[in-house]
């Protein structure tokens, strides 16, 4: 969502969640587990997603439709994702609207 063609070419898919949570979040999700993200590879975790948070936030923000709190547990934030997508008229279907709405 740093790249404004990005934005303009998922804009007229779909809709644009940021799932939002604070560095404090996300370092204890990650535990370990940076061999897969090389930006996070020898470097002062809690530094570097700090400051890629301050620089990428605001973009985040701009780009979406809608921002979900993501710092719940991973069901209640995947139920606000479906919820806001099922708002959404042009999105999903009347069937599919159905399935995750009952």
């Amino acid at each position: 969502m740093l790249d404004e063609r990005n934005v303009a070419a998922l804009r007229p898919v779909g809709v644009l969640i940021h799932l939002e949570a604070p560095a404090e979040t996300l370092l204890a999700r990650l535990g370990d587990e940076r061999g897969g993200r090389p930006l996070l590879v020898g470097h002062d975790l809690s530094g570097v997603l700090t400051g890629m948070l301050d620089a990428r936030t605001p973009a985040y923000r701009a780009a979406a439709d809608h921002t979900v709190d993501a710092t719940a547990d991973i069901g209640r934030v995947a139920a606000e994702v479906l919820r806001v997508v099922a708002s959404e008229a042009d999105v999903l279907s009347d069937d599919e609207r159905a399935r995750i709405t009952a």
